[in-house]
């Protein structure tokens, strides 16, 4: 349910046009950002910053984890 909020207030303040941008960054497809994605959508940007990320600590980022960490701060909006 969290996980869905965050999407919707997302998608309500005008970040819709994230989802084209996670779609890329999930070079496979699968639904989540591997280390290696993260790696290759953030070249700039700390690694360990994906653990900072990672709400629940899976190892990987869903869409509604990078929305969350870019609206925060955590991660750059580009």
């Amino acid at each position: 349910m969290k996980k869905s909020i965050t999407v919707m207030t997302a998608m309500l303040l005008g970040t819709t046009a994230f989802a084209a941008d996670f779609s890329t960054m999930d070079a496979d497809a699968d639904g989540a950002i591997s280390e290696v994605e993260f790696v290759a959508a953030y070249p700039e940007t700390d690694e360990a910053l994906l653990s900072v990320a990672d709400q629940d600590q899976n190892g990987t980022l869903d869409e509604a984890e990078v929305t969350a960490a870019t609206e925060a701060g955590i991660l750059p909006a580009e």
